[in-house]
């Protein structure tokens, strides 16, 4: 699929009214420009929903929650199943990204062939400059695993003991290595 975005921006909501304004804007920022956000609402009470819909942006997708889960886990995974972009990138709907960190971090995965970059720099800072400032890690992993396989010592082994900080917002990560569906 040719039209695909190279990322896809996955951001799950909660009550978030007080800060989503500033996390999409950030997100529509950025200096990379192909990309999908996929703002997932978790069933609101307030006026998240309102909020995002006044976004006239045909690259955000909103979507929601039959019912409240009570876990951001269970909502990143609807955005994951609606995400076609070659790279996945999670946010809070707290965070705020910096405007080049697409295209710094689509810039190395690409370089290095990395299924997953690490970053515990791309929010707002103000020593940032430049992609020269940014501290990544890129990082190979091997396949995703059989059923079988103990996950949990896996990714001991292939991320924590490489002293990678481990958040889903610290990753930016090929969505072929997340699904065996793309």
């Amino acid at each position: 699929m040719s039209d695909a975005p190279k990322v896809s921006v996955i951001v799950p909501m909660y009550n978030a009214e007080r800060f989503i304004n500033f996390c999409v804007t950030s997100i529509l920022q950025q200096t990379f420009e192909n990309f999908e956000v996929i703002l997932v609402d978790d069933c609101s009470t307030d006026k998240t929903l309102d909020i995002v819909r006044n976004f006239s942006d045909a690259r955000i997708k909103i979507l929601r929650t039959k019912k409240n889960s009570g876990y951001p886990g269970t909502v990143r995974n609807v955005g994951l199943n609606a995400a076609i972009g070659k790279y996945i990138f999670f946010m809070d709907h707290d965070d705020v990204i910096l405007p080049n960190a697409f295209e710094v971090l689509v810039d190395v995965a690409e370089k290095n062939n990395a299924d997953a970059v690490n970053t515990t720099t791309w929010y707002a800072s103000s020593n940032f400059t430049d992609k020269d400032d940014m501290k990544v890690q890129q990082i190979k992993l091997n396949p995703p695993a059989p059923v079988s396989e103990n996950v949990k010592v896996r990714l001991w082994d292939e991320i924590v003991l490489m002293g990678v900080h481990v958040a889903p917002w610290c990753f930016f990560i090929a969505g072929n290595f997340l699904s065996t569906t793309k």
